[in-house]
C-alpha cells in the first residue's frame, strides 16, 4: 500500500518550494519487485539529497532538481548530450528553436480546456523539456528524463523533477491536471505508464494527452531516410508502400474495424493493448520519432481509461472514438 504521509522539508531551499517536497516520494524497487512509495526527507545543504524514510533510499538533487531517474544510460546521453544540451528556455520562448512551433497546438488546446474550468493546480507535465508551458497552467510542476533539459536557461525558478514517465516519484492523488506532447511514446513502458498517471492524478482530475499516436517501426528503422538499396527486404517492400500506409483511407480501412472489434470484446478490459519498438537513438534529428519506444492508438488509449470511469471530453460519442486520428485527448477521472 502506498503512505500518503507527507514528507518532512529540512530545507526547502533545496528542491525550492515545500510544496513539491510534500507531493514527492521514493521510487526505489525492492529486490521482490515491489516499490517503497515511502516519503522523502530533505538532507542538508552540503548533501543536497532526498532520503527515503522507510527504505532509506538516496536520490541527488542538482541546481534544485531531484533527480529520480532510471539508470539508462543511451537514453540519458542522447537527450542530455544531444537534444537539449545548451538549451534555453527564454529563446524557445521567443522561438528561436522548434519547441515553441511544436507546442502552439497545447497551448491552443490548454486555453479552451482552461475556460472550460477543466485545468486546475497543481498540475503536472510529463515530457516537459525546457518548460515551454511552465506558465500557461497553474502550480506547476514539470517532469522530464532530461536533467539539461530541467537546468535549461530561465527554468530555473519552476518546480522541476528528474525521472521516467513509468515511474511517477509522487504520491497518490497529487496532482488536479496531467498533461504530456509528443512524449509518451518515448515511455518505455507504456503501460506502467498509463497506470502511474491514473495513480498520481486526483479524483475529478483532467488529463490531457497528445503524443505521437502511432508512431511506426519503419519510422525507428529509418525506411523513408536510407536510401532502398541498403534496406532489408521487408523495408524495402514497406518504402515502396509509403504513400499507401500513410494515407487516410488506408489507415481507415485498417483501424476502424480493429477498434470496433476493441468496442464490441473488451469495451471494459483494463488491459491496454501497445507495441513496443526498437528505437535507433543514431538517427535523432534525422528521423521523426525514431527513438521511440511505443506505439499507441489513439481509440485505445481512450478506451482504457474510459474502463476505468474516465469521461471522455474530447471525444464524447462512440463515432468520434472510432475515428480518433491524430487528436488531442482530454479525459476526466471519476470521482470515488
Amino acid at each position: 500500500m502506498l503512505d500518503n504521509a507527507r514528507s518532512v522539508a529540512a530545507a526547502p531551499r533545496l528542491i525550492g518550494n515545500d510544496r513539491l517536497g510534500d507531493m514527492l516520494c521514493c521510487v526505489h524497487v525492492s529486490a521482490d519487485g515491489s516499490r517503497c512509495y515511502g516519503a522523502l526527507r530533505e538532507g542538508n545543504s552540503q548533501q543536497a539529497s532526498l532520503r527515503c524514510t522507510r527504505c532509506d533510499a538516496r536520490y541527488a538533487i542538482i541546481d534544485h532538481v531531484p533527480v529520480m531517474r532510471t539508470a539508462d544510460t543511451d537514453v540519458s546521453a542522447a537527450l542530455d548530450d544531444v537534444v537539449y544540451s545548451g538549451k534555453s528556455r527564454l529563446e524557445s520562448l521567443a522561438g528561436k528553436d522548434l519547441y515553441l512551433s511544436q507546442s502552439l497546438g497545447m497551448i491552443d488546446y490548454l486555453n479552451r480546456m482552461s475556460a472550460k474550468g477543466l485545468v486546475h493546480g497543481p498540475s503536472l507535465e510529463i515530457g516537459c523539456g525546457v518548460g515551454i508551458f511552465a506558465d500557461r497552467v497553474p502550480e506547476y510542476v514539470g517532469l522530464d528524463y532530461s536533467l539539461a533539459a530541467l537546468r535549461a536557461d530561465g527554468f530555473e525558478g519552476y518546480s522541476r523533477v528528474c525521472a521516467s514517465g513509468d515511474v511517477l516519484p509522487f504520491q497518490n492523488a497529487a496532482f488536479k491536471t496531467i498533461f504530456s506532447l509528443n512524449t509518451l511514446e518515448h515511455v518505455p513502458e507504456l503501460d506502467q505508464c498509463f497506470e502511474e498517471m491514473h495513480r498520481v492524478l486526483m479524483p475529478g482530475g483532467t488529463l490531457v494527452l497528445k503524443p505521437a499516436w502511432n508512431c511506426m517501426q519503419y519510422n525507428c528503422d529509418g525506411v523513408d531516410y536510407f536510401p532502398f538499396a541498403t534496406l532489408s527486404f521487408r523495408n524495402k517492400a514497406i518504402k515502396a508502400l509509403l504513400p499507401v500506409l500513410r494515407a487516410k483511407p488506408y489507415k481507415a480501412v485498417t483501424r476502424i474495424p480493429w477498434r470496433v472489434f476493441r468496442l464490441v470484446t473488451a469495451a471494459h478490459s483494463r488491459h491496454l493493448r501497445w507495441r513496443r519498438l526498437r528505437p535507433r537513438f543514431d538517427l535523432l534529428f534525422k528521423v521523426a520519432d525514431a527513438e521511440a519506444f511505443s506505439q499507441i492508438d489513439t481509440y485505445e488509449c481512450i478506451r482504457w481509461f474510459m474502463a476505468k470511469g474516465y469521461n471522455c471530453v474530447s471525444h464524447p460519442t462512440v463515432g468520434k472514438r472510432l475515428c480518433a486520428g491524430h487528436d488531442f485527448v482530454c479525459l476526466i477521472k471519476p470521482h470515488e
